[in-house]
């Protein structure tokens, strides 16, 4: 995720076995929601106990969903965020964390990201009206429709 620039993890979603078999699971991606945080109002998020909202009161996005198979989302990466081809393969290569974790390939888990490009905006500071993403990684199953369970 830190090669595409602007780019915060939000929530990841897992499944985790349970009693009745797998479960779905939603973390908040806590160290990257405070860099953001931090991004949109400096100084805002001291800790996860110490959060001034006051000033994040004062900060307006407006964010435009995104959502789709992961070939028309890098797509959408390489027009947006300027990402480089390298990247593009990983994040389209059939997602194995293992072994992208031992080969330390960047990879994306399955979840919410927000995106905030980078501007050539005068005021880089004031994000009324900069453009922003909120957008959804599928797994790679997602879309199939005759995975087990679609």
């Amino acid at each position: 995720m830190t090669r595409i620039k602007g780019m915060y993890r939000l929530l990841d979603l897992y499944k985790e076995q349970g009693s009745g078999g797998l479960v779905d699971k939603i973390l908040i991606a806590q160290e990257s929601l405070a860099t953001l945080m931090n991004k949109l109002a400096p100084g805002s998020h001291a800790s996860l106990t110490r959060i001034n909202f006051a000033s994040l009161d004062n900060v307006t996005i407006q964010p435009l969903g995104i959502y789709g198979d992961k070939a028309a989302i890098v797509q959408f990466l390489h027009m947006v965020a300027g990402l480089d081809d390298e990247t593009a393969a990983y994040l389209l290569a059939p997602t194995d964390t293992f072994t992208a974790a031992r080969l330390k390939q960047p990879t994306l888990a399955s979840g919410l990201y927000f995106l905030l490009p980078e501007s050539n905006s005068p005021t880089p500071d004031a994000f009324y009206g900069h453009r922003s993403f909120i957008i959804y990684w599928p797994e790679d199953t997602t879309w199939d429709d005759t995975a087990i369970g679609a």
